[in-house]
């Protein structure tokens, strides 16, 4: 297995930025110190593709949580052109170690999801319930660890609520196992999505652990990243809602990074970014007409002619008609 994953690796792009910017998984190296976030609905192989073309250091699937419910085709992710981290979420070992073992020739990383707030996944006593017991996530990761030749990563929360603050706990047990990098999402689990990020968390951990930090939160804009990373914040930035919105931020925080001007920057326009990401979903073996919709709607967020674009983009009944809609009545950018 170890050749064969090898092998796979060398058809992941080896283009990386400068040394100043450098961010390496293990023994997966970046294009960027940039990840996306798993998002639930959201990820699908047509948009992870896009991300990757975009620039995305590396792109994650969204949590699954067992191995019949694992609806990505494993042979497609292992094509992607950027590194790939394929996420679990689970509270059972035994479940870990199957999906594990199951995905770990066609991906470059694990990632384990301990920070998911949702109400039904806390009242399944998984995600982010599980800040809680820092000894129960070790009994599910390390013999993750301990199995596969790639490299494992965590993605956890401040903790529960603030007098259950167990980041710092977590983050020194994961590299004490042997994980490779942990993103923070700055929040509590109690906090949801609302409230402002605490930053100066990530530099707390930062500061405590010797493995990488992925800062997580609130985090919109290219020169946001840049101030986290020159100011010794983290290691690299994961990006959720913003490039769910436009995936071509990670083309801008390549630019941002590189010191490149916006006048001298290759600009993609709204109509580009749909129809890469048009081309890419047409290969998807499993799509819908609403999902294609969903990620059209999302993509018009910085139009200001949204709101009418949407009402109308829910109104077609086709693929066709979706493309030629992007095609004729999108012109912004």
């Amino acid at each position: 297995m170890k050749k064969e994953k090898e092998n796979k690796n060398m058809t992941k792009k080896t283009e990386v930025m400068s040394k100043k910017y450098s961010f390496s998984i293990g023994d997966v190296l970046l294009s960027s110190p940039t990840v996306l976030a798993p998002m639930e609905a959201v990820n699908s192989e047509a948009f992870l593709k896009t991300c990757a073309f975009f620039g995305c250091g590396l792109v994650t699937t969204q949590a699954i949580e067992d191995v019949e419910d694992n609806f990505y085709n494993l042979k497609v992710l292992r094509d992607i052109p950027s590194p790939v981290a394929f996420q679990i979420m689970t509270n059972k070992p035994d479940v870990a170690l199957a999906l594990a073992k199951q995905v770990a020739p066609f991906v470059d990383v694990i990632d384990f999801n301990f920070g998911c707030p949702l109400k039904k996944v806390l009242g399944e006593k998984k995600g982010g319930y599980l800040l809680q017991f820092p000894h129960l996530i070790r009994k599910i990761v390390e013999p993750v660890v301990r199995a596969v030749d790639i490299p494992v990563t965590l993605k956890i929360r401040l903790g529960f609520d603030e007098k259950r603050e167990t980041f710092l706990e977590i983050g020194k047990l994961a590299e004490e196992i042997g994980v490779s990098a942990i993103t923070l999402h700055a929040r509590y689990v109690k906090d949801l999505y609302m409230g402002k990020a605490r930053w100066e968390k990530f530099k707390k951990l930062k500061n405590a652990i010797g493995i990488p930090v992925i800062a997580n939160g609130d985090i919109f804009k290219p020169g946001q990243v840049k101030m986290l990373l020159d100011q010794g914040f983290c290691d690299a930035v994961m990006l959720g809602r913003s490039a769910k919105n436009d995936p071509r931020i990670f083309s801008h925080v390549r630019d941002v990074l590189q010191d490149i001007p916006r006048t001298e920057s290759k600009e993609f326009s709204l109509r580009e970014l749909f129809s890469t990401f048009y081309d890419f979903y047409m290969l998807q073996e499993k799509k819908s007409l609403h999902q294609l919709q969903d990620h059209a709607s999302w993509f018009l967020s910085g139009s200001s002619s949204a709101k009418r674009l949407r009402s109308e983009l829910r109104s077609l009944k086709s693929f066709d008609e979706v493309k030629e809609f992007f095609e004729t009545k999108v012109s912004e950018k």
